[in-house]
């Protein structure tokens, strides 16, 4: 059995995907898969997901659902330069502003349009247009400018749909921007992953340990998670624990000790009956 740690920040996190071609099969998204683990490294989760069309009516219900329960909207896609990309009108209808040319989101736009060699102009795409009392963030990966909406100590974030822009825009524009600004986003609370190898879930639960499960949940929230090999058990805890204590919470395990146990440091022990 293998233990490692993650740690969980407090502030509920949001993901919209946004564009036709996903609901259609023409396009795989590849955001979510990226953004959740990276969230996960980070300490963070990610609370809600939904994938809506490049339509106005269906991506207001989106954000206004987001807004309500979450304290971090991103949302991917539809910030280009077509007709049906329709982000930054949704955004400002959903804050209640008016669409205005920005200084700060041209010079990025002319910056990046430099930075490839292309030429550009405001004739060129609306890119230097954006909501009123949103920040025009810096796109290190393409053209259009990401947006960043703070208000009542929350954060909606609008990013490129294109793989490769949405991270470089979350991980080095995003969260750092987050930080600087008194977001809470590094982890607060802790996580165990117990990996067993070659017992299955019924065997654990059912009869090395039949009280196992409840154990855990004095401590947290426990999920098991199948695999090839064995089983991977989670306890998710209200706040960080060191080694030692996960070590003395666990000793009802010692049913199994012919496992061992490794921490995330590469220290290593085993339990005795």
């Amino acid at each position: 059995m293998r233990l490692s740690y993650h740690y969980e920040a407090s502030m509920t996190i949001e993901l919209i995907i946004i564009g036709d071609e996903i609901l259609n099969g023409r396009t795989v998204d590849a955001n979510l898969p990226w953004l959740a683990p990276w969230l996960f490294k980070q300490g963070l989760k990610l609370g809600n997901v939904s994938i809506v069309r490049d339509d106005q009516a269906q991506m207001l219900a989106a954000l206004e659902l987001a807004w309500s329960r979450s304290d971090i909207v991103l949302t991917s896609g539809g910030i280009g330069p077509t007709l049906d990309d329709l982000t930054k009108t949704v955004l400002a209808e959903f804050a209640g502003k008016k669409l205005q040319e920005n200084k700060l989101a041209r010079a990025i736009v002319e910056n990046n349009y430099a930075r490839l060699q292309r030429p550009w102009s405001p004739s060129t795409n609306g890119y230097h247009l954006i909501p009123e009392d949103f920040i025009a963030t810096d796109n290190p990966g393409g053209l259009a400018p990401g947006l960043v909406w703070l208000n009542n100590n929350k954060a909606l974030m609008a990013a490129p749909g294109v793989p490769k822009e949405f991270a470089l825009m979350i991980e080095q524009v995003f969260f750092p921007l987050l930080k600087t600004k008194g977001f809470n986003v590094a982890g607060d609370q802790a996580q165990v992953i117990m990996r067993t190898y070659g017992v299955p879930e019924e065997k654990i639960f059912g009869e090395l340990c039949p009280s196992l499960w409840q154990q855990l949940e004095a401590f947290g929230k426990v999920s098991s998670l199948p695999h090839l090999t064995g089983v991977d058990i989670l306890v998710t805890f209200d706040e960080a624990k060191n080694k030692d204590k996960f070590q003395m919470k666990f000793k009802p395990l010692s049913s199994l000790a012919h496992y061992r146990v490794t921490f995330g440091n590469g220290e290593s022990f085993h339990w005795n009956n």
